[in-house]
């Protein structure tokens, strides 16, 4: 310990720490409210039931937060990689040992007590990025650097699609916002983008068939050339090269006559579209090579990759997925009204957040709540409790407190003196912001249900310990930064 005990609390960040802890209370009134029974006595086995398992859970997660606020910030960066590989063993031990629950193979069993990994492999995950990161002479615009780093993203994700928990893999994505503040090329921002919206479109209209090709693949293949006459014309305005209008000019004339023949004919015009591809690719690597000009080998690069992506996508849609994750990606869509199946769950919630109102039926009043009427809600689904019980005030009021708590993680991490603190605290806002949307985001019937928790508030002891270390960490961190502050004076 660097400061005396009369000193350690005066460098504390208490705005993040009296959100944790409002938000913890919150959540466990809401766990108590969908786990209560009126026709059953719980007074004698209280510790029992999720919410008295829950009240353990948060106990022996704040004994830990004030034993990780009293860690050395080098302790985190001396044995980041030590975290992290015992994390991807327990996810490769997962994998062959764990029991089916609802379909996934990502909880161990301890002595009657129930882990998941994963929970805490997104912290090990934001050591070991923040390690790599911090390194001197690191830098985010260097391809093989991005290369290197993003291994260590992905292979978490990869053991955690082999559990057959997807929605936990998807997480780990939200590492690359880490990138992006670090310095990643706003054109592999673009491209992340516009891969998202390409499978929107191939998954959204499948079965619209123009001209004997799907509207889906259709539309995929127009959007590619567009996006490389974007990049390609930004390019030409700034170095005026004069050829490029001539594959302009090539790339318009022939989409006039697809877009003629889909208009007035039947014929198949996804061997022109080819063709012309093969124009574009063939066109631009003669310019590569007789230039060297990077544009070129990013545009072909590109053209290959999202075009392969595009006759996969569906494959990839058709074999990977599991046919309940197919219907509620399909119900989140539009594509499938299934309020009995796949919908069931959406449904219910939203009816429960709509039948709050402004105010809400009270505390421990909502129909859909104490009726039972909504599956997972104590996990997946516990801002639906919010809404039918506090209603419409209740919901902005806890929105308010995480958009409170991720900006003021991400005040703090761009005051924080060292980079490895900095980058931890930005890979923990974004675990937190992408957890915060997604669940809440499922919720309301918006986005797909993946069965994330929502941070603080779902229940669960691995999701309370994981995130509080994640924060807990991140305040440790920051205390340093005060304590040199405080020792300097």
């Amino acid at each position: 310990m660097l400061l005396k005990k009369t000193n350690l609390f005066r460098i504390f960040d208490w705005s993040i720490i009296t959100v944790y802890l409002v938000l913890v209370l919150i959540g466990w009134f809401c766990v108590y409210s969908t786990s209560y029974c009126p026709n059953v006595n719980v007074n004698s086995f209280f510790f029992h039931t999720r919410p008295g398992l829950q009240i353990i859970w948060i106990f022996i997660s704040l004994c830990i937060a004030f034993l990780l606020l009293s860690i050395d910030r080098n302790w985190y960066e001396t044995f980041a990689f030590v975290i992290y590989i015992v994390t991807i063993i327990l996810l490769i031990v997962t994998i062959f040992f764990a029991k089916p629950i609802k379909g996934s193979y990502s909880w161990l069993t301890f002595g009657g007590v129930k882990i998941q990994p994963v929970e805490f492999a997104k912290f090990s995950t934001a050591l070991v990025i923040s390690k790599l990161i911090s390194k001197y002479q690191f830098s985010m615009s260097e391809k093989q650097n991005i290369f290197n780093v993003s291994i260590f993203v992905f292979l978490p994700a990869l053991l955690v699609v082999l559990q057959k928990e997807l929605g936990s893999a998807l997480v780990f994505f939200s590492f690359f916002l880490v990138f992006y503040r670090e310095g990643m090329s706003t054109r592999i921002v673009f491209v992340t983008i516009f891969i998202i919206f390409l499978s929107f479109l191939i998954i959204r209209y499948p079965y619209v068939v123009i001209s004997n090709i799907s509207l889906g693949k259709l539309l995929g293949m127009l959007s590619i050339i567009l996006f490389i006459i974007f990049f390609s014309s930004i390019h030409n305005h700034k170095k005026k090269l004069k050829h490029l209008k001539y594959l302009f000019c090539f790339i318009y004339v022939i989409l006039s006559v697809a877009i003629f023949l889909i208009l007035f004919t039947s014929y198949n015009v996804e061997w022109i579209i080819f063709f012309l591809f093969l124009f574009i690719f063939f066109y631009l690597l003669i310019f590569f090579i007789k230039v060297r000009v990077s544009i070129y080998l990013f545009s072909i690069s590109f053209l290959c990759g999202s075009l392969s992506f595009l006759y996969l996508t569906d494959c990839i849609f058709e074999k990977l997925l599991k046919p309940y994750q197919k219907n509620r990606i399909q119900v989140a869509l539009g594509m499938l009204n299934d309020p009995t199946g796949a919908g069931y769950n959406v449904k219910q919630s939203m009816i429960a957040i709509g039948a709050g109102g402004f105010f809400g039926k009270g505390y421990m009043k909502g129909t859909q709540t104490q009726l039972k009427y909504v599956p997972e809600q104590e996990t997946d689904f516990i801002f639906c409790t919010v809404g039918e019980e506090i209603g419409f005030i209740g919901s902005v009021l806890v929105l308010i407190l995480f958009i409170i708590l991720i900006t003021r993680i991400i005040n703090l991490a761009e005051k924080q003196k060292f980079d490895f603190a900095r980058i931890y605290g930005y890979a923990v806002a974004s675990i937190i912001f992408f957890h915060f949307v997604v669940n809440i985001g499922m919720a309301i019937g918006i986005l797909p249900i993946v069965g994330i928790p929502l941070p603080f508030f779902s229940y669960g002891g691995s999701s309370m310990l994981s995130f509080t270390i994640l924060l807990f960490v991140f305040l440790g961190l920051d205390t340093s930064k005060s304590v040199i502050k405080f020792t300097r004076k």
